[in-house]
């Protein structure tokens, strides 16, 4: 599913992207590389969320070792880690769903 973002909701996503300063350098090289358009749709893809679950509880995902490599440098203070900072999260959000 593709979702074309209203001009309402492409400056919600701007503002809450001026807002992480961090990742400004990587925003403005992305913008340039694909242009700005190329952000204005969202797309949505159906997946099995436990199979997706049980790999990354198996191996290590790529944005842990990219954010090594960066805290590494100095870019970053610390690595987002699935099984600390997301998996808590999707279990939430699961938990939630389910009550809905």
């Amino acid at each position: 599913m593709q979702l074309s973002l209203s001009s309402t909701a492409w400056n919600r996503k701007l503002n809450a992207i001026h807002k992480n300063t961090a990742l400004l350098d990587e925003v403005a090289r992305s913008f340039k590389r694909h242009g700005q358009e190329a952000f204005q749709t969202e797309v949505l893809s159906p997946f099995d969320l436990e199979s997706e679950l049980r790999a990354l509880s198996i191996e290590k995902p790529f944005y842990e070792s990219h954010g090594e490599k960066r805290v590494a440098t100095g870019a970053y203070s610390f690595v987002l880690r699935f099984k600390q900072h997301f998996r808590p999260l999707v279990t939430r959000i699961q938990n939630w769903a389910a009550t809905q």
